[in-house]
């Protein structure tokens, strides 16, 4: 059973005190660091995978070797064999980009629109979210069962939930995103008089690029 989220400080029983910490204003739990078992998960996950597309591989090398024979056998000329295979190959082609646009268009209901709508919510602008979400895209992902799960820096999954990555650890690695930040602050056009019009766009753009630059 999860341990309950708190509205103050004092409301978290005693004994329990070292295991909460504050974000944007209520106590909720600490997460255990799993991030080797993670890792380890992700490691396995990934060779599963590796392992069964070289099983198909082998599979398909198979059975075209099996047609070659069976063509030959029945004496097919070549060029309708050729022909057989370019219709094959193309019916293949077909269907994985069918394949491809549907896991994309999953991926985007599932994880992108939910990962921008928590990221307003949880106090990034919107005329900065675009800039967000291209960083956004390598530090979330879905998991199996269809949940949004938090990758580091390095790309490794994490334990930690979006609600307290998007509150509190991209906040501060990223402060000029999010409303009310010493970056969006002074520096926005409203409070200087006389800014060009897209002047401070412009310069978010800007430091965007650095910022992705570096990483």
């Amino acid at each position: 059973m999860p341990l309950p989220i708190y509205e103050t400080a004092d409301a978290v029983p005693v004994e329990f005190r070292e295991l909460y910490h504050e974000i944007e204003g209520k106590w909720q739990p600490n997460l255990p660091d799993v991030t080797g078992a993670m890792t380890a998960l992700a490691t396995e996950r990934q060779k599963a995978k590796d392992a069964l597309k070289a099983q198909r591989v082998a599979e398909e090398k198979l059975a075209d070797a099996e047609r070659t024979q069976a063509a030959k056998d029945a004496q097919v000329p070549e060029e309708v064999l050729r022909g057989i295979r370019e219709a094959e190959a193309a019916k293949t082609t077909a269907a994985e980009r069918e394949r491809d646009e549907a896991k994309a268009e999953n991926r985007r209901l599932k994880l992108t629109d939910r990962v921008r709508t928590l990221a307003l919510k949880h106090g990034v602008m919107a005329d900065r979210i675009d800039d967000a979400m291209v960083l956004l895209d390598t530090r979330t992902d879905l998991g199996d069962e269809g949940g949004l799960v938090v990758k580091d820096a390095k790309g490794v999954a994490t334990a930690e939930s979006v609600d307290v990555f998007l509150g509190r650890t991209f906040k501060e690695e990223k402060p000029w995103l999010y409303a009310g930040s010493d970056s969006s602050g002074s520096g926005s056009t409203q409070s200087k008089p006389g800014a060009q019009p897209g002047a401070s766009r412009a310069n978010h753009t800007k430091t965007a690029q650095s910022v992705y630059g570096a990483l």
